[in-house]
This record gives structure tokens, C-alpha cells and sequence, in this order.
């Protein structure tokens, strides 16, 4: 893969995360996927360190069910994103196997009536991508979105990164 597809790539997933087309991004996933957000050491095994998100296809679907309803009340009114992508790397592995890294700045706003003390806030974060071909397109095996600030105050992560 070149580093002009994966970047078409990524921008692509941030159109649909952009424009809360969660399931169409939920589409980009292959079905033994995992979706993680560490909430400390990125370099941790998620499996014995605490996670924002540690998701497979399964858990992700129910985030996105909860997300749906009329219940999920963390997100009403829903929260606006910007991804803003940078500092694309390529690192391809078997034939149908490729690593993406890259930096992101992801802006939420929430413009409710609770006049919430950050109705805009700021994530930057380093993401890897691992990306596998299957009949003939890129899907997502892996994302991990770690966060520059994950161990530091953060006040509110029920949108998608």
C-alpha cells in the first residue's frame, strides 16, 4: 500500500465518524476486529490494564446500539466531530497485511442546554491501523487510538474516536 491510499483510507473512516455514519464505519471493521482506547501505557496489555474502549466487533455493536437509543442520554444532544489526520507511515507486512501510523487531533462539540464547562474539546492522539484485504478491499483488524492525554483528566468519551 502507498502512503497516498492509506492516507484516502484514513479519510475516508474520519468522513464517516465525521458525519455519524457509525454503521457504514462500523463496516470498515473486519468480524475479528478490536477497537482500543487504552486508558493508560499504550504499550500495556489491554487485557490486564484498565481501557476506555477495548472492544471486538460484538462489544462494538452494542456501543453502537447504545449509542442509538433514545436512552443514551451522554450524548444529547449528539457530539460533533472533526478528525484532523497527519503524519501518515506505512508499513506493509504480508501481501494482504499493511500497519498504518498516524497522528490525529479529534475536536468534540456538544452544544447543549447544561452549558457543560467544555462544550469543545480537544484529543489528540496516535493511532495504529492495522489493515488486511479481504475480497479485495482494506478492513480494519485493528485501531487503537491511544491518547496523548489518557492518563490525565478527561471529562467525557461517549463518542466514537
Amino acid at each position: 500500500m502507498e502512503r497516498s491510499e492509506a492516507e484516502d483510507f484514513l479519510y475516508s473512516e474520519a468522513r464517516l465518524l465525521n458525519s455519524g455514519k457509525n454503521r457504514e464505519w462500523q463496516k470498515l471493521f473486519t468480524e475479528d476486529a478490536i477497537y482500543w482506547v487504552p486508558a493508560n501505557d499504550p504499550d500495556s496489555d489491554p487485557e490486564e490494564h484498565v481501557s476506555y474502549i477495548y472492544d471486538d466487533m460484538e462489544l462494538l455493536n452494542e456501543r453502537l446500539g447504545r449509542l442509538e437509543s433514545e436512552f443514551c442520554f451522554a450524548q444529547q444532544p449528539a457530539s460533533t466531530t472533526l478528525h484532523q489526520i497527519s503524519n501518515v507511515e506505512v508499513e506493509n507486512g504480508a501481501d494482504n497485511e499493511v500497519t498504518l501510523r498516524s497522528n490525529v487531533l479529534i475536536f468534540e462539540f456538544r452544544n447543549n442546554g447544561q452549558q457543560r464547562f467544555y462544550p469543545l474539546q480537544t484529543f489528540p492522539a496516535f493511532c495504529e491501523h492495522r489493515l488486511r484485504k479481504e475480497a479485495g478491499e482494506w478492513k480494519i483488524a485493528y485501531k487503537k487510538v491511544a491518547l496523548l492525554n489518557c492518563d490525565g483528566e478527561i471529562q467525557d468519551l461517549t463518542f466514537l474516536m
